[in-house]
């Protein structure tokens, strides 16, 4: 306490303001959202671990509310100081992402239902079966097409749903047009998340690379 009085004594004698000793508000807007980046990141982190050992989805809201309010305080405090403006949800994305990433390569992949002589997955929305293979450590088995796509039959994709726990009711076959008016041709058998129905796209023929936003496809893989 001596110390500190005497050095504050001393740069008011020589003429020093004492707000030399305060941190550039630049500076610690940058070192504040580091910070709030950091324990954004551990939040996610510790919502995951939880989630993945209790076999359920994890909740984020904690994570993002206290992330925005911290970020906007920061800048709020830096009063334009800072050298990036208006870019929580551009860094809020790369912490996601980072995420999930590390979540991804550290979780063993889903093991696959036996139908039809096939290991079958069901992949997430948009998802494309050369993708999910791929997670999987798999390849491509053209049993997506022959026995529950294009060239098999409507029964046989229901089996596969059902066997991947998608009982919600059938919606039935679609052609050219149908699947093509709605973005969704060569999905073959899949679950449309939009009216929580399933069915098949009959024609364009089922292919390994087709996705589309709000359908999960039934894919075999090898």
């Amino acid at each position: 306490m001596r110390v500190s009085i005497i050095l504050i004594g001393l740069g008011l004698a020589l003429g020093v303001s004492t707000s030399v000793w305060a941190v550039d508000p630049r500076v610690k807007c940058v070192a504040d959202k580091v910070k709030e980046a950091g324990n954004y990141s551990a939040c996610r982190f510790k919502a995951e671990s939880k989630a993945i050992k209790k076999g359920e989805a994890p909740d984020y809201s904690k994570c993002d509310s206290k992330y925005s309010a911290k970020w906007q305080k920061a800048e709020s405090k830096a009063a334009g100081a800072c050298p990036t403006n208006g870019d929580e949800a551009a860094i809020q994305a790369q912490v996601q992402q980072f995420v999930d990433d590390l979540v991804a390569a550290l979780e063993p992949p889903a093991p696959c239902v036996g139908v039809g002589g096939a290991c079958w997955f069901l992949g997430a929305s948009e998802e494309s079966c050369d993708t999910v293979c791929a997670d999987a450590g798999l390849a491509y088995d053209p049993a997506t097409e022959t026995y529950a796509g294009s060239g098999g039959t409507l029964l046989q994709c229901h089996a596969v749903l059902d066997a991947l726990g998608q009982t919600s009711p059938p919606l039935g076959d679609f052609g050219d047009a149908d699947c093509t008016l709605i973005g969704a041709p060569g999905l073959g058998c899949t679950l449309d998340n939009f009216s929580d129905l399933r069915g098949r796209c009959t024609s364009p023929a089922t292919t390994s690379s087709a996705g589309f936003a709000g359908f999960e496809r039934a894919c075999a893989c090898q």
